[in-house]
């Protein structure tokens, strides 16, 4: 089971990709859709990896707020409790998402100093161990 399951758009990846490189530095396991192997069914490693991550990471973008598959695992992680949402740009979050307070990292571009970055895993440290 990863601690982290990384939802993005696919037009975002190299935002993606230093949100995982980041978070896989300071520890955290971290499952986004890169590690998928040819053959395998995309849907259901998607969906398992979902559902047993301790963490959902939403990258809002103006991109992934439209994207169905971002919502999709967006509001299944509010159910399970394991959304952790975060913006990567200004955009008009799903409204179902409005109510749940985001990150805003729109600025970040990897600095490890970033103090809004630290903040963000702080925080995202003591939500995967407490859930």
């Amino acid at each position: 089971m990863a601690d982290i399951f990384l939802s993005y758009n696919r037009e975002d990846q190299d935002r993606a990709s230093a949100f995982a490189k980041a978070l896989e530095a300071e520890g955290f396991d971290v499952w986004w859709d890169v590690g998928l192997r040819v053959g395998e069914a995309y849907d259901e490693v998607t969906e398992r990896a979902l559902r047993e991550a301790k963490a959902v990471v939403v990258l809002w973008s103006k991109k992934s707020v439209v994207s169905r598959w971002v919502r999709a695992e967006a509001t299944l992680a509010l159910r399970n409790k394991t959304l952790f949402p975060c913006m990567i740009e200004a955009c008009d979050r799903p409204i179902m998402f409005e109510l749940t307070q985001t990150a805003d990292l729109s600025h970040w571009r990897g600095a490890g100093d970033d103090p809004a970055w630290r903040v963000f895993l702080a925080d995202l440290k003591r939500f995967v161990e407490d859930g």
